[in-house]
């Protein structure tokens, strides 16, 4: 789990000779903008302590990003606030680790449903932190150091700890960007005859002309960005140019029903988050290609939404902005060879799905393919998308060989001893992310590796993955576990009190979702 703890700066100041109305007021216009802010990107608030929040992230279910989310929601929070006509100041700190929690106790008694270490770091943290701040603990900076601009702190001794504690000031988001020629740091692996189906994909998009759908479904951690990153390696090296747009389905935020087509078109666009109303008017209408002025207008207006543009025109239905956003992704491919990438479509709503629906029924004879990422939940949240597409190319991505994986522990650790090369293999079970981590590990402490220890980002994965079971499955994963590494039914049905006839369709739906797997021979 992942703590907030958000608290004024000079509150008893604040309140010093000022109506006790007003001071109520204030508080209360406080809290409910932090409220509002944690919960938009998948928090709760665990309590109120005076004029201090704290807000818990992976609270009842885990997230493999619930560390993002809560530096996030505080960056966000700290510029609402400067924002805002409140005149106030905050400070926040954020701290992951293990906590004990509650998730029966009624709220309304004043209970916290959080105990443990990590609150009271992050509440440490906080007084640490400077002015309108964000600082951050050591495993929350691991977890999501690649998706900020930090300060680097240092060691601080924080109230009541025995030993320093690393720290970092969150400073701003990263810009996620995915380039043609960024440097690799292990060799694709394993995954040649994907990359040879995505690319003929790719080919009779541009030779037929006609658009292509692909669809890459696999578990985190299992290549499916990697494939994506040698597509567009591929597209790149070709002499004819070719568009690439990329967006991102997200599971939090505000207005994300269509965000990956708002990056879509910001960035066909060339428009920025800083970017004002003015500016935003002249980019936008620098890249709609109609004639007629009205049919132009008509376009702008739709797409304005998109990307923060005010417009006076009244909200079109949902098929009147589903054909101007087509025809907008239509403009492009009539010029040059379009890709589109939605990455994540498993966290889609409805409504996005729908419209990518709406443009793979709608457009012919265009070059243009669709390269949709997904995780195997997609089956489940939007059934009807794999089969939509009359030329949907879906593409499961299993675990690697341990020749390829090998590869990529080799590739990272050129010295590793065959008995470190040996634990890497055996923990990573086929998982490209969990070998490049766990050598990732196995590097930064010396060459060894301890059986118990496991990567701060594969521990988040792991735990998400499970919190995601259906409610029958979880305990017997849990029962197995008990029992040990090699497990049988019976043993199993009796840790939980349940019959074979229980226990057996679990453990078959737990061997689709990979995370169990049938051991031959049998040892019993």
């Amino acid at each position: 789990m992942t703590a907030l703890f958000c608290d004024l700066v000079g509150s008893t100041e604040l309140a010093d000779g000022v109506d006790p109305e007003d001071v109520d007021h204030l508080l209360r216009t406080y809290h409910a903008l932090a409220k509002r802010r944690i919960e938009a990107y998948g928090g709760r608030v665990e309590k109120f302590i005076g004029d201090a929040v704290v807000g818990v992230f992976g609270v009842p279910t885990a997230h493999e990003d619930d560390a993002e989310r809560a530096v996030r929601a505080g960056v966000r929070l700290v510029e609402e606030i400067a924002a805002s006509d409140l005149s106030i100041h905050v400070r926040i700190g954020v701290m992951t680790g293990e906590t004990l929690v509650r998730t029966d106790l009624d709220q309304s008694t004043g209970d916290g449903l959080a105990t443990g270490d990590t609150l009271n770091i992050a509440a440490r943290l906080q007084s640490s932190a400077p002015v309108d701040g964000v600082l951050v603990g050591e495993p929350t900076y691991r977890a999501c150091s690649a998706s900020f601009r930090w300060e680097d702190v240092g060691p601080l001794m924080l109230k009541g700890r025995a030993e320093a504690l690393h720290a970092w000031r969150a400073v701003a988001p990263t810009e996620r960007a995915v380039a043609a020629d960024s440097g690799e740091t292990t060799p694709f692996v394993g995954r040649d005859h994907e990359l040879v189906t995505l690319t003929r994909a790719f080919d009779r998009a541009r030779s037929t002309p006609t658009l292509e759908v692909v669809t890459i479904v696999a578990d985190p951690g299992m290549g499916k960005s990697r494939l994506v990153r040698e597509l567009r390696r591929h597209v790149a090296a070709l002499s004819a140019p070719t568009v690439w747009r990329i967006g991102r389905c997200l599971p939090y935020g505000d207005g994300i029903g269509f965000w990956a087509l708002t990056e879509i078109v910001a960035a066909h666009a060339g428009i920025l988050e800083t970017d004002d109303q003015p500016t935003l008017d002249l980019k936008l209408e620098a890249v709609l290609t109609e004639a007629d002025p009205s049919l132009r207008r008509w376009m702008k207006d739709r797409l304005a939404p998109l990307v923060g543009l005010d417009t006076t025109a009244e909200p079109p239905q949902q098929g009147e902005a589903f054909t101007a956003w087509s025809r907008f992704l239509e403009s492009i491919a009539q010029e040059v060879p379009l890709v589109v990438v939605v990455e994540d479509l498993h966290w889609a709503d409805d409504d996005f799905v729908s419209f990518l629906g709406h443009l793979v029924a709608h457009t012919a004879g265009l070059p243009i393919l669709l390269v949709v990422t997904a995780r195997p939940e997609l089956e489940e949240r939007h059934p009807s998308w794999l089969g939509r597409a009359r030329r949907n190319t879906t593409l499961t991505l299993a675990s690697l060989a341990p020749t390829d994986i090998a590869a990529l522990v080799q590739a990272t650790l050129p010295d590793a001893s065959p008995a470190a090369l040996s634990a890497v293999l055996e923990r990573a079970a086929g998982s490209p992310l969990y070998a490049e981590q766990l050598a990732a590990m196995l590097r930064d402490r010396g060459g060894t590796i301890d059986a118990k220890t496991v990567p701060p980002t594969l521990q988040a994965l792991l735990t998400a993955r499970i919190d995601s079971l259906p409610p029958e499955a979880k305990p017997v994963l849990l029962d197995a576990s008990v029992v040990g590494k090699t497990f049988w039914t019976g043993a199993v049905a009796a840790v939980g009190s349940r019959t074979d006839t229980e226990v057996e369709p679990a453990l078959d739906d737990l061997a689709r979702r990979e995370l169990v797997r049938p051991s031959f021979p049998s040892s019993m």
